[in-house]
């Protein structure tokens, strides 16, 4: 009996350590939950991240805006489609510091 009782509670420390450590993972290698991504209207962004999207975009429509929040950290990523046709996204920080510009590799067909 002091057999499987022994086994018993290896087992159930197992587990918790199993449960435990790999939530603690998930957290330390931007699991979701620190992570939350909305999409937001141009109203709602700041003047920084404004003026450095509408500087990038070089006359280009802007088809939408994600706010993501990881880590306590705000960054805005904005979908443009350029005069050309091309999309690209443009991700900028908070402070308006331009983060990455990223062209996607299809062209927009208007009238499809």
């Amino acid at each position: 009996m002091k057999l499987l009782r022994a086994a018993a509670t290896s087992l159930l420390i197992l587990t918790l350590t199993l449960l435990f450590s790999s939530e603690a993972f998930a957290k330390g290698r931007g699991g979701s939950r620190d992570r939350v991504r909305e999409q937001v209207k141009w109203e709602a962004v700041p003047e920084p991240v404004q003026a450095t999207i509408t500087e990038k975009a070089d006359g280009g429509k802007i088809i939408g805006i994600e706010k993501e929040t990881r880590r306590g950290e705000v960054t805005y990523e904005a979908e443009v489609r350029r005069t050309n046709g091309k999309v690209i996204s443009i991700e900028v920080a908070e402070s308006g510091k331009l983060i990455t510009v990223e062209e996607e590799t299809s062209v927009v067909d208007e009238g499809s």
